[in-house]
């Protein structure tokens, strides 16, 4: 019987065809995160409460009234409030599916089984990111379709004509836009912010919990501030605000100078911030949680 030795070739062969590719691991990041209940109950939960937002304002009382006289400034409304819907809850969204795409794999222990296979620990970091900020683009587009039908259910319902779009001027379509991109950047830091706490706790519980809580503590944060500058009549409290990636992100439309969208409701720092500090600020916050955790990710061994 003859026997046939194995080649180091083809043994390098099957071992680089055994490894999962880059985009087979953003693939498994999807199909497991569209098997996860939780994915679809809070996507439900988002879905009633849009349309719950479209009937409260479709039965405010002068909606049609105005959609009559001023269908300019009801286009705003019929957009601007349900994109910030969006921009909130879609955050929270993120931000929970985030730290279960990263730290569950820690807590179950998983990741080991990932990385025995020659996956790299930054690789598989930053596929596990790819596919959270491909579930960025697919909340932002679905949602952004689903405010769309809501608009045009809501004219039809108020006696509107549904070619509502035709009185949308440059302004209006120039604001909309600035502020589809503020959601964008505010979905897109809090993606980053998520993982990044889930890389440093290297758990769901922590990871969930700290992401969940950036955002009301750094809002929060805005009442110490101010008290402390008037007990001390000092300005630089104040303007430690327009520092602070919450207060800055929820300000975002009136810093960077929309005048028919806003305010959004929500805290905003209490000094002005300009346009470029601004976007300066939450672009330091994104690259600051980028380092972070792909150093983390990079000279922590996996011990879990």
């Amino acid at each position: 019987m003859n026997a046939i030795a194995a080649s180091p070739y083809m043994d390098s062969a099957l071992s680089s065809r055994a490894r999962p590719s880059f985009f087979g691991l953003v693939g498994g990041g999807l199909l497991k995160l569209s098997r996860q209940w939780m994915t679809w109950i809070i996507l439900v939960l988002y879905l009633g409460g849009t349309a719950l937002l479209f009937l409260l304002l479709d039965s405010g009382g002068n909606e049609k009234e105005i959609l009559q006289k001023d269908p300019l400034n009801f286009l705003y409304t019929m957009t601007a409030y349900p994109a910030t819907v969006m921009r909130i809850f879609g955050g929270f969204f993120l931000m929970i599916i985030t730290a279960y795409l990263v730290g569950m794999e820690y807590q179950g222990g998983t990741i080991r089984v990932v990385l025995a296979r020659g996956v790299g620990r930054v690789q598989f970091f930053l596929a596990q990111l790819t596919t959270a900020l491909l579930v960025v683009i697919m909340l932002f587009v679905g949602w952004t379709l689903i405010n769309l039908a809501g608009l045009f259910v809501s004219v039809l319902i108020l006696g509107g004509r549904p070619d509502i779009f035709t009185v949308a001027d440059s302004t209006y379509w120039r604001e909309m836009g600035i502020y589809m991109l503020t959601i964008l950047m505010s979905m897109t830091v809090s993606v980053l912010m998520a993982a990044t706490m889930a890389v440093i706790g290297r758990s769901l519980a922590f990871g969930m919990s700290a992401a969940l809580s950036w955002f009301p503590i750094d809002n929060i944060a805005i009442i110490p501030l101010t008290l402390i500058a008037q007990f001390l009549h000092r300005d630089w409290p104040r303007n430690a605000t327009g520092y602070l990636l919450g207060p800055v992100v929820n300000g975002l439309p009136e810093e960077l100078g929309l005048k028919n969208i806003g305010p959004t409701g929500l805290l905003a720092p209490v000094v002005k911030v300009e346009s470029t500090q601004a976007l300066l600020v939450v672009l330091a916050y994104a690259v600051a949680f980028l380092v972070i955790s792909l150093l983390l990710t990079w000279k922590k061994d996996v011990k879990e």
